[in-house]
């Protein structure tokens, strides 16, 4: 394979196993959410020696803001999480997400750029109805599931949005391997 992807759980986890393989010779690309405590980290992961053009930032259509999981479309993703939370939370009072609510909470918040804070803003809004906390790694699940029963899941946007990801991790790849390994260095 041209790379491989270690998913590492978090931008402070991302700093450390990136600059793990990286102390170890490895040619490593550190790819972070672009959101501000992710920027914070790869500021640090930078100052303590790691390349700065093997930082990399998810972009989702060129926001200020956005997780792995605003490539998706709104749509894709609220499919996923009302498939997933209609079963989930079926003996509390869930109401099926809708674009209108995920909209009129970005616009009473000017914090929430990012669709995975706004979904855990209204899980907190109904915690009186048994919501419990928003959980992103199920829905990742559920969007796999679906992928795998319906061909025309995820939509040609959300494609077209995470192909552009990897064309970028596949162009700094191909640098990294273009460039001199560090002395002692035999990992390929």
């Amino acid at each position: 394979p041209r790379f491989w992807m270690q998913p590492a759980g978090g931008a402070p986890r991302i700093a450390a196993l990136a600059m793990f393989y990286h102390e170890r010779g490895f040619r490593t690309l550190a790819l972070f959410d672009k959101e501000p405590d992710a920027r914070e980290h790869a500021k640090k992961l930078k100052d303590q020696g790691f390349p700065e053009p093997s930082i990399l930032f998810c972009d989702a259509d060129g926001r200020e803001e956005s997780d792995i999981e605003d490539l998706f479309t709104q749509d894709d993703y609220l499919k996923a999480v009302n498939d997933l939370y209609l079963i989930v939370l079926k003996d509390a009072k869930f109401s099926r997400v809708t674009d209108k609510e995920v909209e009129m909470l970005k616009n009473a918040d000017a914090s929430l750029k990012r669709l995975v804070p706004t979904l855990e803003k209204l899980w907190q809004s109904h915690e009186a109805d048994g919501w419990g906390t928003f959980d992103k790694t199920k829905v990742c699940a559920k969007v796999f599931e679906i992928a795998k029963a319906d061909e025309k899941y995820p939509s040609e946007k959300s494609l077209a949005r995470f192909e552009k990801l990897l064309e970028a991790l596949y162009a700094e790849t191909d640098k990294l391997a273009a460039r001199k390994p560090a002395k002692g260095n035999t990992a390929k």
